[in-house]
């Protein structure tokens, strides 16, 4: 069912795609002087094909490329339909036309950015004020979601990014869902493991299961859920599916089972056996229920998954439709404060165009 699926995506994704690329290639021949019908033909299908075939599988980086190729290609027809309506005769700019350089030279250059940009992790921090009662010196939380762990990030990478975190010597840690993927190795989960759990932290470090971590995307994972699961828990690192955990008798962090696994409880459900005078945490790897959660009395949610979009511009696009209530940033409600992080790599593909990659770090303080 998977391969049925990953194919009638590639299909639909091909078609208008190719038939782009075909007419795309067609007009670049017709740049370099006369050639028979025949010949063009036989050019312009072979080019259709050598560009069409490395994007079988859709899920590789060179999608991407004629994705921009495509979409710059399309706003340059635009702009030819009106230098053709106005009856603008300018031949340079029907040289460059043409010839297809901007789409390429554009998506060049996008693509270049992207895997700098991908590389480039900020810190993104946040001040939440609480009425509650919490110690004096309040709480200093670093939030990390979305690595996809070997797409973007190696393990040398991650040991200068966890330097830099450690930095700000948070108190609590929260890990928050598709920290690995199904593209991560069992080695690579492993010795990933083994350097998040050097996280700085006071009170510990905590982990939710996002769409992602358990690989259910493919047929054959590189290693089971008990294996991801039991590395976690030897490392010092706390596992919440649908659990709670109690700090100081004052700090309640609640992590949600991630809801693409179905059947978890509801947030109000996670809170029936606990004090609401507590400060409540809840986690969850979507930015999910946000509106509900501040009813149910919860302060703050940290959520990821989104990416913010990752490719410019999927995030706007997000935002437009409204997929999530909140798609990424801060969102106050009363007293409840939404985060939502871009992520600290990037899925699938090894640039990012759309923000930045960032952790973030969330300083609680009473008024």
């Amino acid at each position: 069912m998977k391969t049925f699926i990953h194919i009638l995506i590639a299909l639909i994704f091909m078609l208008p795609v190719g038939t782009y690329m075909y007419y795309f290639i067609e007009r670049i021949t017709k740049f370099f002087g006369n050639m028979s019908k025949v010949t063009r033909k036989k050019i312009v299908w072979i080019g259709t094909i050598i560009v069409l075939l490395p994007a079988i599988h859709i899920g590789n980086i060179w999608t991407i490329i004629l994705i921009h190729i495509v979409g710059i290609g399309l706003c340059c027809d635009i702009i030819q339909m009106i230098v053709k309506v106005v009856k603008w005769n300018n031949k340079m700019w029907e040289n460059i036309y043409t010839i297809g350089i901007i789409p390429i030279v554009a998506t060049i250059l996008i693509i270049a950015y992207g895997f700098f940009n991908v590389q480039n992790i900020v810190e993104t921090h946040y001040t939440v004020e609480t009425e509650k009662e919490i110690r004096q010196e309040g709480y200093k939380v670093a939030f990390l979601s979305d690595l996809h762990f070997g797409t973007t990030m190696d393990i040398e990478t991650l040991e200068r990014t966890v330097e830099k975190i450690n930095e700000a010597n948070a108190d609590i840690v929260v890990l928050g869902g598709d920290i690995f993927d199904e593209n991560t190795t069992k080695q690579e989960m492993e010795e990933a493991i083994e350097v998040l759990s050097t996280l700085n932290n006071k009170e510990g470090i905590f982990y939710v299961y996002g769409n992602h971590d358990i690989n259910e995307y493919v047929s054959k994972p590189n290693y089971s859920v008990n294996e991801l699961e039991n590395n976690l828990v030897q490392a010092g690192i706390n596992v919440l599916n649908d659990e709670t955990h109690l700090i100081n008798n004052e700090f309640l962090i609640v992590g949600r089972k991630d809801n693409s696994f179905g059947n978890r409880l509801s947030s109000s459900q996670l809170l029936e056996n606990e004090n609401n005078n507590n400060f409540l945490l809840v986690i969850d790897h979507q930015p999910l229920d946000v509106t509900e959660n501040s009813q149910n009395g919860y302060d703050l949610q940290l959520s990821g998954h989104t990416h913010n979009g990752q490719i410019f511009p999927l995030g706007i696009i997000m935002d437009v439709l409204g997929i999530y209530e909140l798609n990424y940033g801060q969102k106050q409600i009363g007293t409840f404060t939404g985060i939502v992080s871009s992520g600290i790599g990037g899925w699938g593909y090894p640039i990012r165009t759309q923000s930045n990659c960032e952790y973030v770090i969330v300083d609680i303080v009473g008024r």
